[in-house]
């Protein structure tokens, strides 16, 4: 099993070395529309792969996998390999994860010095919309504002997310040092130990 999680580790590292490090290198020219739907092409080709894999894996129980023990399936379940292929194509993604206050709303980016009007400048526009639209379509009961992840650069200290914090969610304590927001229900706070 040690073998697969390390041959698994080492084939997304060397995807990330060619899409980060080969595809998108400083100096390289821009894509064109035909190597970018090909590039999109591939990368969409590779997931699907990975679903056949999926598929194989569970139907054949290689390395002892078997979805009764990861989901509860009923034990007289059969077929493991189309029900784990369909749910790593169709698995539900949370909307407003996909942001996960990062590099687009708020334009840092955490291995590289850059003032707060270089980070601004970076915001990719209409992300922090797109993540308060996320948010309100999703309504997490609970916001983490890990600003320390971004270099101290929290949720809070940008006008249009703050404006939304408090109007939907009260803040509920520090947790590590992060502060932890509670949805609002009926506009009122719920109680701390909620």
């Amino acid at each position: 099993m040690i073998l697969f999680w390390l041959g698994f580790f080492a084939l997304v590292a060397m995807l990330l070395v060619v899409d980060l490090g080969v595809l998108h290198k400083r100096g390289a020219p821009e894509p064109t529309l035909k190597s970018a739907l090909g590039w999109t092409v591939a990368w969409v080709a590779i997931g699907l792969l990975f679903a056949v894999f999926v598929y194989f894996m569970y139907e054949n129980h290689w390395l002892g996998v078997d979805l009764v023990k990861c989901v509860g399936m009923p034990p007289d379940h059969a077929g493991d390999g189309p029900d784990a292929a369909e749910t790593y194509v169709s698995a539900h993604r949370y909307p407003a994860s996909r942001f996960v206050y990062t590099v687009y709303p708020s334009g840092v980016v955490p291995w590289f010095a850059a003032t707060h009007a270089e980070e601004a400048s970076r915001v990719v526009p209409g992300s922090q919309q797109l993540l308060l639209d996320d948010l309100e379509a999703s309504e997490p009961e609970l916001v983490i504002d890990a600003g320390r992840s971004m270099k101290g650069r929290y949720m809070y200290a940008i006008p249009l997310l703050r404006r939304y914090l408090d109007r939907h969610y009260c803040f509920a304590r520090f947790v590590d040092g992060e502060p932890i927001y509670r949805r609002r229900h009926d506009d009122a706070c719920p109680p701390a130990d909620y």
